[in-house]
């Protein structure tokens, strides 16, 4: 998911849920052992292992790469930092030869933050969206969803909120007795009476784990 930081003056947070966006690397893989909204209560844990995980996702897989990547993690239990890596260096090839604009960031559990350069129109941005997500099928799209899994998610909590709620107690950024109904509450209301602040690195990188995307937007846009 990608997170904007423009100037703070004359502007309002925005926090929006994450879709299955390319960008993120969160796409649909492993989706179909997960809940629906309101069948089980908080701390619900996925139907399939993480082992099954990449099973399901090297059936799917539309390369060598992939396979041999998923082939790996099935053995070993994990994918290794070094297979994404490699993921997340064809991903940028494949961009770079098909004249994307964008820059790189690795956030601090590994994951790499793409932010593309501002489209022109909406033509510009269909035909991003298009390509990015041609050069991820195949290297990153299903590789760096189940990675960032693994990292951000051990537990395999369903309820992405939780894997939010868990990383900020832990970080002490808030009380132990904040839940997640006041974290909806608050992502609802954009963060703007919440017990931390949303752009804190820290609080960053536990509302990315969760699937929360939050940017700083100019009031006049």
């Amino acid at each position: 998911m990608r997170i904007a930081r423009p100037r703070r003056t004359k502007s309002r947070i925005a926090a929006l849920a994450a879709t299955a966006a390319l960008l993120s690397g969160c796409s649909g893989v492993g989706q179909e052992g997960q809940r629906t909204e309101g069948e089980e209560g908080p701390g619900s844990t996925m139907d399939l292992t993480l082992v099954e995980q990449f099973e399901q996702a090297r059936a799917s897989a539309t390369s060598d790469f992939e396979r041999e990547v998923f082939d790996r993690a099935i053995e070993n239990g994990e994918i290794s930092a070094d297979d994404y890596e490699e993921a997340f260096s064809r991903y940028r090839q494949c961009a770079q030869d098909a004249g994307l604009e964008e820059s790189y960031e690795r956030q601090p559990d590994g994951i790499y933050q793409i932010q593309p350069s501002p489209f022109e129109d909406d033509t510009a941005s269909q035909r991003y969206q298009d390509l990015s997500i041609e050069c991820a099928d195949g290297t990153t799209m299903r590789i760096e969803a189940l990675y960032r899994t693994q990292i951000s998610n051990p537990d395999l909590l369903e309820d992405g909120r939780e894997v939010t709620l868990q990383c900020l107690v832990e970080a002490g950024l808030v009380p132990a007795d904040y839940t997640v109904e006041q974290l909806h509450e608050d992502f609802q209301n954009g963060f703007e009476d919440a017990p931390f602040d949303p752009m804190d690195a820290t609080a960053q990188d536990c509302l990315v784990r969760g699937g929360y995307n939050v940017e700083i937007q100019d009031e006049s846009s």
